[in-house]
């Protein structure tokens, strides 16, 4: 007698050789030396959905690409974009490891969810004046491009912008890529 024993993940697709047919078990009759195949097809494929949240905030690599069937361990590695950083996985994976794994034995959906750094910008006054910032926060997103405008104190004219900022201008635009710190000097 033999049988067929299908495993998890897939499914029986019939005997050949000295065995014909799907029904499974059958009887084989020995009158002889027997060659028997057992044919079985992998079930899947399986949809595996990326989700990168915000859009635009970075990319996930998927180790190995499609098709997936059942079984295969695919391993996401999410990569941040200039100004974000990975925060967490979400779905079908967990974590804030940004490489982790997948093992596929049904259609899955992962989020990667990253987060926007958020950066200071210091301003130091050296004399009597004020600098007023436009768009005043605490903290800027990346790429945020602030407006100085120096404003001198009575008796006190504006000098230069020295730091992450230099020049005379007044006002002058600062671009956030980082913590930044600018002094304005008044004479």
């Amino acid at each position: 007698t033999v049988w067929a024993n299908v495993s998890v993940g897939s499914t029986f697709s019939g005997f050949s050789g000295d065995l014909t047919g799907t029904v499974t078990p059958q009887s084989l009759t020995m009158t002889g030396n027997k060659a028997v195949n057992a044919g079985f097809t992998l079930t899947g494929s399986f949809v595996l959905v990326i989700i990168v949240n915000p859009v635009a905030s970075g990319s996930v690599n998927a180790t190995p690409s499609g098709p997936y069937y059942y079984g295969t361990v695919v391993t996401l590695t999410a990569t941040a974009k200039p100004g974000y950083k990975f925060d967490h996985w979400s779905g079908d994976a967990s974590g804030t490891n940004p490489v982790t794994t997948v093992t596929m034995t049904e259609n899955k959906t992962v989020t990667a969810h990253f987060t926007p750094y958020q950066y200071t910008l210091t301003i130091i006054i050296d004399g009597n004046g004020t600098v007023l910032k436009d768009p005043n926060q605490n903290t800027y997103m990346y790429n945020t491009v602030v407006k100085l405008t120096a404003i001198p104190a009575a008796h006190w004219v504006f000098g230069s912008w020295s730091g992450n900022l230099t020049g005379n201008s007044n006002p002058q635009s600062i671009t956030m890529t980082g913590n930044k710190t600018v002094t304005a000097d008044f004479i």
